[in-house]
């Protein structure tokens, strides 16, 4: 790397092994691998600041929920936060989202987000179908987004309810996917940015 110095080739032992003794050795992938590592180490970095609340988003969890509009709206959808207090009983949603499509007319998406650590339970679930029969529009998708991981069965009932699940993993791998449209403040909020490729 420009600009660096090494004191101590000891510590290169094992990648000047590789460029010595394997054939097969080629540096562009050897930057490939060490890139996708990079990659998948920030990843764990975000979720476990993002679970541990060590992020600039907002408390509360209206931060997640502005992320999460975002990432509907980098999608192509209109995407609101829902109203507080809006529903009866445990119904809840987060975030409304719509789009129009010319070929699969008005889709509406509503979204139940969870700020959790360790492991989800079912709630978030029961929240989204109690807010749908409130609505009693059949053309509603349901998303059920956490921070946390969920087990079998959450996975299992979420299936039998036709909710899309996503994990705390997934969300990070989303993020990612969008990070270039992600706006400078959320990626500052964050602490991401994009890293440079020389081509």
């Amino acid at each position: 790397m420009r600009g660096t110095v090494v004191s101590n080739l000891a510590d290169f032992s094992s990648e000047l092994d590789k460029m010595v003794n394997n054939d097969q050795y080629s540096f562009s992938s050897t930057f490939l691998d060490l890139e996708q590592q990079e990659m998948t180490d920030q990843k764990k970095r975000l979720l476990t600041k993002i679970i541990n609340g060590k992020t600039g988003i907002k408390t509360g969890g209206i931060g997640l929920e502005e992320i999460v509009m975002e990432l509907m709206q980098i999608e192509g959808y209109e995407a609101t936060i829902s109203l507080k207090n809006r529903f009866k009983g445990i119904a809840d949603i987060d975030v409304e989202a719509t789009k129009s499509d010319k070929f699969f007319g008005v889709q509406k998406v509503i979204i139940q987000i969870k700020h959790h650590s360790g492991f989800s339970d079912s709630y978030g679930l029961q929240q989204l179908v109690a807010a749908k029969k409130e609505l009693d529009k059949n053309e509603y998708k349901l998303i059920f987004i956490t921070t946390a991981k969920v087990n079998n069965n959450v996975q299992e009932e979420a299936e039998n309810l036709e909710i899309t699940l996503i994990d705390g993993s997934e969300l990070v791998d989303w993020i990612f996917e969008n990070i270039e449209e992600l706006s400078d403040a959320s990626k500052q909020k964050l602490s991401i940015s994009v890293i440079p490729h020389i081509l």
